[in-house]
């Protein structure tokens, strides 16, 4: 039996957010590591950007694949603050050092002639905290206000679902023997008002005949 691995499609907010960040955080990066140089070596440019933008992206679908874990075991909002708590450790204890890889890759390599130093690690890790505060914060309210809106719809869809329930009884209950039954009590009612006029109407002739014949008499 063989075995694969898929892993999961950021979705489309997050890869906008990726494309638009990555040219701040690579310009970062690079001044860091190569100060003024970066304005006047064309080679940092063309050496520099494609592997700090190969590592980012390697590193993006990573935490990606690991922010879909949260939101898959703790997806409701009474679940949120189980959800921040790992995020913010795991960003602080390995998401944010990650980026601490492409200084130390640039060092390796030699790539440009870089050479680590103490206060390019500072610099580095408090870019790869604020950048990681910044989107982490970013999606988890665009998440919040999602579930916000699942929640309201399907609230919605409940009520809709009662009033249709609640016709559903009342038309069970207007049936056709209710309806023949009703007719015929409405029938039946007229029959005896007609009954009762014409019982009036013989009363008043019977009335007015007697009354003229007792006057010309008299």
């Amino acid at each position: 039996m063989s075995l694969s691995f898929k892993l999961p499609v950021p979705p489309r907010y997050q890869v906008i957010g990726f494309v638009l960040s990555m040219p701040f955080i690579t310009l970062a990066l690079c001044y860091i590591m190569y100060h003024d140089r970066l304005w006047h070596e064309l080679d940092i440019w063309l050496v520099a950007y494609p592997v700090i933008y190969a590592i980012g992206y390697v590193s993006w679908r990573m935490h990606y694949v690991y922010d879909y874990y949260l939101i898959t075991k703790y997806p409701s909002l009474r679940q949120t603050r189980e959800r921040v708590i790992y995020k913010v450790a795991v960003n602080l204890l390995v998401m944010t050092p990650s980026i601490l890889l492409i200084l130390l890759t640039f060092h390796l390599l030699h790539l440009n002639g870089y050479r680590i130093q103490q206060n390019d690690l500072k610099y580095g890790y408090l870019v790869g905290l604020g950048v990681n505060i910044i989107f982490e914060s970013l999606w988890e309210v665009i998440y919040i206000i999602e579930k916000v809106k699942e929640a309201v719809s399907e609230k919605e869809r409940i009520e809709q679902l009662q009033l249709q329930q609640e016709f559903d009884v009342l038309k069970e209950k207007v049936n056709p023997h209710f309806l023949f039954n009703s007719f015929n009590t409405l029938s039946s009612s007229s029959q005896k008002i007609r009954t009762r006029l014409k019982n009036f109407l013989m009363s008043s002739v019977k009335f007015t005949v007697t009354y003229c014949a007792t006057t010309k008499v008299a």
